[in-house]
């Protein structure tokens, strides 16, 4: 791993170019198969979410942080729950993000925050705030530091109620972690720790992809057919909606069934005590 690797230049410079699901997505399978892979985001997170509103009251009353809003996939999934504009929040450390979010949800009434969620919070207009939710979706794993990844968790603590959520998107590995300049995949064990470290109960645990992205967690003939079969998909952009038409219903699919565990990302629902 790359010690001096910097994940804010490296995104800034990536969405300056393309700000869009592409550009915050796997950027080798193109800007078409990102927005099936979105597709699947989408309809996973309205289930989960749609049930945790339905059960908790204080959903249509409290306030919601998004970590690494990007280029505002999940603000948007998040107001179109019908919760009211000024309950959600945005959040990114990219100035590029920061800027074009403010813009483009300023008249739908959410704020949009300059926050590295993996230092110690400055913001006086964060420090003292609580929610109800927290989310933070294929970010965690960006920060590549530790101490950072660790501190990442504790600032999510001290932002929520105590009872609150916090949902976000881990690779969560059952063993030896991989480390890569962009990314560190830590395993199930290590952020289970933290979780509890920071008085965080594990209540659900759902796979995001099983064919779609990357497997991980796969071994490694399962690691070089998935290359073999998606390597097409950088040079020519089109076969992204052939692919993602075909393999979407069985992604669907799989995740409807609750004995499998998946070998990619996985979605972890979390409150603290």
């Amino acid at each position: 791993m790359n010690e001096t690797f910097n994940y804010n230049t490296y995104l800034e410079n990536r969405l300056k170019f393309d700000f869009t699901l592409g550009g915050v997505g796997y950027k080798g399978l193109g800007t078409s198969y990102n927005e099936y892979l979105y597709k699947i985001r989408r309809f996973l997170f309205e289930k989960e979410i749609d049930k945790l509103i339905s059960l908790d009251k204080d959903f249509r009353k409290e306030k919601i942080l998004d970590v690494g809003s990007g280029t505002g996939f999940y603000l948007n999934l998040w107001l179109s729950r019908g919760l009211l504009p000024k309950q959600i929040i945005g959040s990114d450390l990219t100035d590029i993000s920061v800027l074009k979010l403010n813009e483009n949800f300023f008249e739908r009434g959410i704020k949009i925050h300059k926050l590295d969620i993996g230092k110690e919070i400055e913001s006086d207009d964060l420090k003292n705030d609580r929610f109800l939710c927290i989310s933070a979706f294929d970010i965690l794993f960006h920060i590549v530091d530790d101490v950072a990844y660790e501190q990442a968790f504790k600032n999510i603590s001290d932002f929520l109620f105590v009872g609150g959520y916090f949902i976000f998107t881990e690779n969560f590995l059952k063993k030896n972690r991989i480390s890569q300049d962009h990314q560190v995949s830590r395993t199930e064990s290590e952020i289970r720790d933290l979780l509890k470290k920071n008085r965080f109960s594990v209540e659900k645990i759902v796979p995001v992809f099983f064919f779609m992205n990357y497997p991980i967690d796969g071994n490694r003939l399962l690691k070089l057919i998935w290359r073999l079969f998606f390597f097409p998909l950088k040079k020519f952009n089109f076969l992204g909606i052939v692919y993602g038409l075909l393999l979407m219903p069985f992604e669907i699919l799989f995740t409807r069934l609750p004995f499998i565990r998946g070998s990619g990302t996985k979605m972890i629902i979390c409150r603290k005590f």
